[in-house]
């Protein structure tokens, strides 16, 4: 009888923790800004995250809320978009109405790109300039491409559905001013 009772009790928790709703959350939103490298060449980039998105010397925090860290230097194969990958994302926010080149300037105090080409050209970006390239991610004039579409994260227990808003911005080789 006992064995009967327990069998019983073990079935009706494994139901009711199998519902469908049970602690799952309703769609995320997120708004990711990416980079990729149409340079021709590999690059390799060099981010310098404000002091409170630093997770060490060598990591920063991608994203508001996470235990992750990323690699502040990196290297970003030459046509990258073919490759997409986490590596080629910079930052995530939940906060979707911000504009990407104000959320890079909350981020990144600064960024380094160095080319591998025949000059070992270097580019650098800072909030109000750049050098050697004729535009800057960091100013509300530059051009961010901008994709919208929905994934999910899945886990054990929830899909965990969520509406994606990337802005990519495209190093290109036509930019790059070896003056």
């Amino acid at each position: 009888m006992r064995i009967l009772v327990f069998t019983f009790l073990i079935f009706v928790l494994l139901a009711v923790s199998c519902k469908d709703d049970v602690n799952c959350p309703d769609k995320s939103y997120q708004l990711w800004l990416s980079i990729y490298n149409r340079t021709g060449d590999d690059i390799e980039v060099t981010l310098y995250p404000k002091q409170e998105y630093l997770w060490n010397d060598f990591s920063y925090k991608p994203g508001p809320n996470t235990g992750a860290h990323k690699d502040r230097v990196f290297i970003i194969d030459y046509d990258s978009l073919e490759s997409w990958s986490d590596r080629n994302r910079l930052y995530y926010s939940p906060d979707t109405s911000i504009n990407p080149s104000e959320l890079l300037s909350k981020v990144f105090d600064s960024i380094t790109i160095k080319v591998n080409n025949e000059n070992n050209t270097e580019l650098k970006f800072f909030h109000d300039y750049s050098v050697n390239y004729l535009e800057n991610p960091f100013t509300n004039d530059s051009i961010w491409y901008a994709e919208k579409y929905e994934t999910h994260f899945p886990n054990n227990d929830c899909e965990n559905k969520a509406e994606i808003k990337e802005y990519i911005y495209y190093f290109e080789q036509d930019k790059i001013d070896n003056k």
